[in-house]
């Protein structure tokens, strides 16, 4: 079982994208007690999607400020995991040392708010305490390709209860049936079988799913509800999915598997699109652009 390679799935410390951008307007109840701790230089860090094990608690490892404003104001930013597309959101007019310096948080809440919450719309007013941060959205025109429903109507199965798991949830996952494959994480696209599949996908998440860094993809089909996509694929396009083997030593007479441009990969979105009875239309769109007006580095704890 392998992820799709369109996507590359990250967490706190890297660069993230999803549809939507930008706090809740409701203001979110904030953390009882928190903990910013610089790290030493090059100490890596590791976070879980939920930020940690324990409900109502955030450990996130050693991450860029970049990266943690990317993870909370884009990928929780209205307090769910959005499905990441490939399009990296900028952060612009930031110092130099939101990308050098790493920090661990640690922070608990009172009650049980969803991880969606405490990394998402929680975790922005702490970093906007403790870090003095202000920041802004604007929208350059980039090119996108519009998701539609074809003239002949989709062929989209919804959702049945059970067939995914959220990647948020604390409860362990349920063991699979003998013979089975684990169950897949809700809106996480798979290549299993010669067949690409995400089950419990929202039409933005699948939207996501088929872009690539220079083809953002936005759904425009207005179809509410989550969806189960099994879509078989040809050998040529399960070999493009393949994970590539490392490059040979130099000397070797084994020569490197070349990896499958972005046109090539492309031509597996759109047919996964058409299988689906939808298309993708050339368009201009609108891609978000984070802009740091104010940002210090953290008070003491």
């Amino acid at each position: 079982m392998r992820t799709f390679p369109i996507l590359k799935l990250a967490f706190v410390g890297g660069i993230l994208t999803a549809p939507s951008i930008g706090a809740q307007s409701a203001r979110p109840p904030k953390f009882e007690v928190a903990s910013i701790k610089p790290c030493p230089p090059g100490k890596p860090g590791f976070s879980t999607p939920r930020g940690g094990d324990v409900p109502g608690q955030v450990r996130l490892g050693c991450s860029s400020l970049r990266g943690l404003i990317t993870s909370s104001y884009v990928f929780y930013a209205n307090g769910r995991w959005n499905q990441p597309s490939r399009r990296i959101v900028p952060i612009q007019k930031g110092p130099a040392w939101i990308d050098s310096e790493l920090y661990a948080v640690e922070a608990k809440a009172v009650g049980t708010p969803s991880a969606g919450i405490m990394l998402g719309p929680m975790m922005q007013a702490l970093i906007e305490e403790r870090f003095k941060l202000k920041l802004h959205t604007e929208y350059e025109e980039i090119p996108v390709y519009n998701l539609s429903v074809a003239n002949g109507g989709h062929k989209l199965q919804p959702s049945r209860e059970g067939t995914c798991r959220s990647l948020l949830s604390y409860d362990p996952p349920p063991a699979p049936a003998h013979g089975k494959p684990p169950l897949p994480i809700c809106a996480l696209p798979q290549t299993l079988g010669g067949e690409f599949r995400v089950s419990g996908a929202t039409m933005a998440d699948l939207a996501a799913a088929l872009s690539l860094p220079s083809e953002l993809v936005v759904d425009k089909t207005g179809l509410p509800g989550t969806f189960d996509v099994h879509v078989p694929l040809t050998a040529e396009f399960s070999e493009m999915l393949a994970p590539r083997a490392p490059s040979p030593p130099p000397g070797t007479a084994r020569a490197p598997v070349g990896s499958p441009s972005l046109s090539d990969l492309f031509d597996v979105s759109r047919a996964i699109a058409q299988k689906l009875g939808l298309r993708l239309t050339p368009a201009k769109g609108q891609g978000p652009i984070l802009v740091i007006d104010h940002v210090e580095r953290p008070s003491e704890n």
